[in-house]
């Protein structure tokens, strides 16, 4: 009898311990689940960068890569912008994002960044 509730605390631990590493990828790694979506990562994007207001928006390009544009204000109470960054996305859905040469906009925002979508991301 001893040797079978030890067989099962093992069991509901190894259960336990699964069920915490499904949510805590769930968390940090959504994606592998839920996918990428445009308005997912337009939010993961914009948490990165100082824009203003809704989070903007992207949509895949031909060649696979995401198009996403940040609305961002240079001057306070110009009304703002959108400022275009060319975005690589992995399947774990972290992204590395560029503005493309010669961009005038957004002068104040980096030229590169990076990060990864997260559960509140969606």
């Amino acid at each position: 009898m001893q040797r079978r509730k030890q067989a099962f605390i093992a069991l509901a631990a190894t259960v336990a311990l699964l069920f915490v590493a499904l949510l805590a990828s769930l968390a940090f790694r959504p994606t592998l689940i839920l996918g990428i979506d445009g308005g997912t990562l337009a939010h993961s994007v914009d948490s990165k960068l100082p824009a203003i207001g809704d989070p903007g928006h992207c949509e895949r390009g031909a060649d696979g890569a995401w198009i996403c544009h940040v609305l961002f204000e240079d001057d306070p109470g110009s009304g703002g912008g959108y400022v275009v960054y060319r975005v690589i996305a992995n399947g774990l859905g972290c992204w590395h994002a560029t503005r493309p040469p010669g961009s005038r906009s957004g002068d104040r925002l980096p030229a590169r960044t990076h990060g990864c979508i997260y559960l509140w991301d969606f």
